[in-house]
């Protein structure tokens, strides 16, 4: 075995402690989740060193060394999935529970990461609602470690004197992949494969290779370990999840982890030395455990609470987490690693079993559908909302990055463009129905999260300048449609420009009037009617149709403030922007809460079904709810 280094248990410590911060928002901790980075270079580190130690001594067995990764990683893993799945099957609704199920079944075969970088589309489940999303950076670890110890068995037969060399090309391709992956808006790709996250890994190889020189001076020592923990605590404070990450921020969080690690490995640093106290080591010690356990708490209580997380209840999960984290760790981590005596033979197959058995429970449960018949129909009706207009055809002659559908009778001429974000989308079932009452053919171009402008924004992918220009190009190219209407999330453009740089802007122009600008001004000069759709009132709750079917099974009240007033205060600043902007450019506006808003009050549900999807789009429902609001676009 190596050397024990309790500074490393204590590097856990505050990997984890890092991500449990981000994740109950406490303590400032913006960029906690950086704490995955630390993991990975502390698992690379040591892992690599069993492995080069057992080959250096001709001792490494393949069958020994997933051994000890069975012993180490099921046993709380198992424990963990079994409460969710205990804890899901009551609490989950049927859509919920069956996504839940695929959760299971790819955690069987460690590829949740797989999993949540497919589903990571704009309308998939919320990322904090996934009981199983924390299980990802297990599976990245698990399938290095399937390819790993045999590319170092490789090197060491064939090419040993080079092998710090070839650690160390693969870790700078695949920072390469990763730093591509962000700039060419792979952000989730980037964030949940291995290809992109192996070098984090590999900068622990690297570590164990012996490929730096040993440092001998103490002061020099100290100064790096300082150095490290100064990265490490930059990365937790200054970086945030708004930023394409990992890519170079992840810089912060991997050297600092390796100086941590490089520093101490030939002196006790004055680092080191605090990262060994007692309490420390031990938080480390049951790290894996507090890792496994605080998710899926904190998703639970968000499912069970429709109140947000107040400081009581987040230090009550805190506390709780490493109540189940100390158990799991003394009485499941502990005597498995280490006290249980059955042959490798049994180990492997009590193993396979043990994944055979969640693959069936995950299946079974996915394709029963969530197992629906758990709560009554009414509750079940609430729960489910829909999106967008599903009978729509694409529009198979037209190629836009974003989607393209047809409106109204087959064989008439298009007179009308919808042009938006996922917002016109979400009209869409409103607008595809009057289109047929109105026998009026047009097209939807939509692209979620993109602004219609002609100007390149910075914060907008790279997507959204193509899908507005080829936007601007048919209707130029189509000079029979004469009627334009506008869809998007125009308050939150409002607010997001402003944090952003629009390239060819004046410095003392508003940035939401100069985007808007570029699109009014073109469709005025191409003779266009223009009709802007404004935005409906936003809910305070980011779940609505859960939040309600929770209520209505909880026997709970229904405690949103959705009035008009609280509605017109908000979007102040934004109409009198559009009033400056009609005065100049003379399009018409619609106002959905006209239509949705009666004696002060905007409802949230109609005849037991939500009228939001989330929480500012309309649900496929809601928008038909809202039809008579859309009419004057069709007259």
């Amino acid at each position: 075995m190596i050397p024990y280094r309790p500074d490393i248990d204590g590097l856990r410590a505050i990997a984890v402690l890092m991500v449990i911060f981000f994740h109950l928002d406490m303590l400032a901790m913006s960029g906690g989740f950086v704490g995955v980075d630390i993991f990975f270079v502390i698992s690379g580190y040591l892992i690599t060193s069993i492995i080069i130690k057992d080959l250096d001594t001709k001792s490494f067995s393949i069958a020994r060394f997933y051994e000890r990764r069975i012993r180490r990683i099921l046993p709380a893993l198992g424990v963990v999935m079994l409460f969710c799945i205990a804890v899901s099957y009551f609490l989950l609704f049927p859509d919920e529970f069956a996504y839940f199920g695929y959760s299971v079944f790819s955690m069987a075969v460690f590829g949740t990461n797989f999993l949540f970088w497919k589903e990571s589309g704009y309308f998939e489940p919320e990322a904090d609602m996934v009981p199983l999303l924390h299980t990802w950076s297990l599976s990245v670890e698990e399938q290095f470690y399937v390819l790993f110890p045999l590319l170092l068995i490789l090197i060491f037969k064939y090419a040993k004197r080079w092998r710090a060399h070839l650690v160390s090309a693969l870790l700078l391709l695949s920072f390469a992949a990763c730093l591509w992956g962000g700039a060419h808006e792979k952000e989730a790709a980037i964030f949940y494969l291995l290809p992109a996250r192996a070098w984090e890994l590999l900068a622990g190889s690297v570590l164990a290779l012996s490929f730096l020189p040993q440092l001998k001076a103490r002061w020099l020592c100290n100064a790096l370990g300082a150095l490290g923990l100064g990265f490490v605590i930059y990365a937790g404070f200054g970086l945030n999840d708004e930023i394409v990450f990992p890519g170079w921020g992840a810089l912060w969080p991997v050297l600092g982890s390796a100086l941590l690690i490089y520093s101490a490995m030939n002196a006790q640093t004055i680092v080191a030395r605090a990262l060994s106290l007692k309490p420390v080591v031990f938080i480390g010690k049951i790290s894996y455990s507090l890792y496994l356990w605080h998710w899926p708490l904190i998703v639970f209580y968000k499912y069970a609470s429709p109140e947000p997380l107040t400081p009581a209840w987040k230090a009550a999960l805190l506390g709780l987490s490493f109540v189940l984290a100390a158990l799991s760790w003394r009485f499941v981590e502990n005597p498995v690693r280490f006290g249980l005596k059955v042959s490798r033979k049994k180990l492997f197959a009590w193993a396979a079993l043990g994944s055979l058995a969640f693959i069936l429970i995950g299946l079974g449960i996915h394709f029963g559908k969530g197992l629906s018949w758990r709560f009554p129909e009414d509750v079940q009706t609430l729960s489910v909302a829909k999106i967008g207009a599903p009978e729509l055809k694409k529009a198979q002659d037209l190629h836009f990055p974003g989607d393209s559908f047809r409106f109204g009778p087959q064989g008439k001429e298009p007179s009308f463009i919808v042009w938006g974000d996922s917002h016109a989308w979400a009209a869409a079932s409103a607008l595809s129905a009057l289109a047929d009452e109105t026998a009026r053919a047009g097209y939807l171009l939509q692209l979620g999260g993109c602004m219609p402008s002609l100007h390149k924004v910075e914060r907008f992918k790279a997507e959204c300048e193509t899908q507005n220009q080829k936007a601007v190009e048919f209707i130029r190219d189509h000079p029979q449609i004469k009627r334009i209407i506008l869809i998007g999330y125009w308050e939150a453009y409002q607010r997001e420009l402003l944090k952003t740089t629009i390239e060819g802007k004046p410095e003392d122009a508003d940035p939401f009037i100069y985007a808007m600008e570029s699109v009014l001004q073109t469709l005025k000069e191409l003779d266009k009617d223009v009709f802007i759709v404004m935005d409906a009132p936003v809910v305070g709750v980011k779940q609505l149709p859960l939040y309600l079917a929770r209520a209505k099974y909880y026997g709970r009240e229904v405690n949103i403030d959705m009035s008009l007033k609280r509605h017109l205060r908000k979007m102040e600043k934004l109409y009198a922007i559009f009033d400056e902007l009609r005065a100049e450019y003379g399009f018409i506006q619609i106002f959905p809460h006209e239509t949705l808003c009666q004696d002060g009050e905007c409802p949230v549900m109609h005849d037991n079904h939500s009228l939001y999807y989330d929480n500012d789009h309309l649900s496929s429902y809601g928008a038909v709810y809202l039809k008579e609001a859309f009419r004057p676009l069709f007259e």
